[in-house]
């Protein structure tokens, strides 16, 4: 059974157990953040969020001595899908920290159209780019 958000056009809406880990070390896990859920919260009546996520998936791997019991060096609002990275220790935050510090860190965005439609003049203008 699936703890999810119940969906009214057939679109996947996130649940607790839909992580999808893109890469995984002893410094990092790198997921694939569902649109429309929170990346952490200390909020009772937040039921899906990455942390949980994270939680249910890794219990062994939380840490107790940090907030959210996970370490998120970066963010991504609660509306936007994309690539999460979260650091398993001090260290690799302090790598990751030193990576966008000095700038040696980037970051896009990609638009998905999924439906056929007439594209606003200046979007064409990015599309041909």
């Amino acid at each position: 059974m699936t703890r999810g958000l119940e969906s009214s056009n057939g679109v996947e809406l996130a649940s607790v157990d839909s992580l999808k880990v893109l890469f995984q070390s002893c410094y990092y896990i790198i997921v694939d953040k569902h649109w429309d859920i929170r990346i952490d919260s200390k909020m009772w009546y937040e039921k899906h969020t990455v942390q949980k996520q994270l939680g249910l998936r890794f219990p062994e791997l939380a840490d107790p001595g940090t907030y959210y019991g996970f370490r998120f060096y970066h963010q991504l609002d609660y509306s936007t899908s994309g690539v999460l990275c979260v650091a398993l220790n001090k260290a690799a935050v302090g790598w990751a920290y030193h990576f966008f510090k000095d700038r040696r860190a980037t970051n896009a965005y990609l638009v998905l159209v999924i439906r056929r439609g007439v594209i606003d003049g200046c979007l064409s203008g990015l599309m041909s780019e």
